[in-house]
């Protein structure tokens, strides 16, 4: 798929005093989605680095948006965090959002070793706060719930370190390992340990977490290894489905970090069975993504779509029915009118009929507490307009003429 250059409109949102997120803006500027998807990207990642986040976010429900915030670990900052932060920073995100959009879904989406954060967020305890934090006053209220996980190109980074060739991965394991063993867990690995593979700043400490070297195997990121006993994988992924949280796998079935020994299948179909045995929801969308490379920058056409549609479905079936009216401007005499209000539709899956939108009243003047005014239209006709407006905004767009409202189900 192409990558060229172009601008991105969107919303950046503060989340915390140093840490911001991108919310794609969204093509119809007369609602506003209530329900957020978070995108966590993997190692290297930032805001856009991975191609398909632009169709994904223009294929997205109406009623759905999608957000990618920068974390501590993004572009090159992995190399000395961890999965606790990362998790603890998805926290205030989610928290954030909650808070923006009282009542709307949140979904989080993990590429990669974002799939790790996804997985650390539902399964791991949550860590004491950070000393930073606490100085900052951002301490960490718990993680909010979240109602769905999808997770992207799962793969493992130690095996795929392994690849690349063994022999540099044992000789980083060697040093970090050592390193560790001297009190120097936070130092910086030395770039000759590694041959140069990595390209960042990495300690010794989140080396070993990604690398997982043998033969405890015990990495705090090794979640997703092949050769992994069944054991450890029930310790970790039996608890997606206590979280009770949606989750769909989205493996890449040409994914070039993955070796050629594995199969993708059996592996996808071992998660997805132990999620199922303990009483967990898997998608019906969950598998091998057929043709995808791991971001999937060089794909055949039908390819992006195919992933872009899995996670259209994973929404709808998280977020329900759309959210929205429909509001149209008609002809009429005289020189004031008043708006009229008479709602029929389903609103998440609620009826609502009549006088009541989410236990607010509509009746008279009154939309979500917001006076709405007639404006004189001189004898003049106003031809038909058509204008979308969320039922849950807190205002509505000021129309032309004096108008009447006449509200469809989306």
């Amino acid at each position: 798929m192409t990558t060229a250059s172009s601008a991105h409109p969107g919303i950046l949102h503060k989340y915390t005093t140093r840490l911001v997120a991108f919310e794609h803006w969204f093509p119809n500027p007369y609602s506003v989605p209530i329900n957020t998807l978070i995108f966590i990207g993997g190692l290297f990642d930032g805001l856009l680095t991975v191609p398909f986040t632009p169709p994904l976010s223009a294929a997205l429900p109406t009623s759905w948006s999608l957000a990618q915030p920068i974390l501590s670990s993004s572009y090159t900052g992995f190399g000395t965090s961890s999965l606790d932060k990362d998790v603890q920073e998805i926290s205030q995100c989610v928290a954030y959002f909650r808070n923006l959009k009282p009542g709307g879904k949140i979904v989080l989406m993990g590429h990669s070793t974002g799939s790790q954060d996804v997985m650390h967020y539902l399964v791991s305890a949550e860590p004491p706060a950070e000393k930073e934090q606490e100085q900052e006053q951002e301490k960490s209220t718990g993680r909010p719930k979240i109602d769905g996980g999808i997770l992207q190109s799962s793969v493992s980074d130690r095996e795929a370190f392994v690849m690349c060739p063994p022999a540099s991965y044992t000789k980083a394991c060697t040093v970090a390992q050592e390193m560790v063993a001297e009190g120097r867990a936070e130092d910086i690995l030395p770039r000759d340990a590694t041959d140069g593979h990595m390209g960042g700043i990495l300690s010794a400490r989140r080396w070993l977490s990604l690398a997982s070297p043998p033969p405890e195997y015990s990495g705090q990121d090794d979640y997703f290894s092949s050769d992994l006993p069944d054991s450890r994988l029930q310790s970790t992924f039996s608890k997606l489905a206590s979280s009770g949280t949606r989750i769909s796998f989205l493996f890449a079935g040409k994914d070039q970090f993955v070796p050629a020994h594995v199969d993708k299948v059996a592996l996808v179909t071992k998660w997805e069975g132990i999620v199922r045995d303990a009483g967990g929801v898997v998608d019906e969308g969950s598998g091998i993504v057929e043709g995808a490379d791991h971001a999937l920058f060089q794909v055949e056409e039908g390819v992006v779509e195919d992933l872009v549609q899995r996670v259209v479905g994973f929404l709808e079936r998280v977020g329900g029915k759309e959210v929205g009216v429909k509001v149209k401007t008609v002809e009429v005499e005289g020189k004031e009118g008043e708006v009229e209000k008479e709602v029929e539709k389903e609103v998440e899956g609620k009826e609502v009929d009549g006088k009541e939108v989410d236990g607010k009243e509509v009746e008279g003047k009154e939309v979500e507490g917001k006076e709405v005014e007639g404006k004189e239209a001189e004898g003049k006709d106003v031809e038909a307009e058509w204008k979308d407006v969320d039922v849950k905004q807190k205002e509505v767009a000021p129309l032309e003429g004096v108008v009447g409202r006449e509200k469809e189900e989306l």
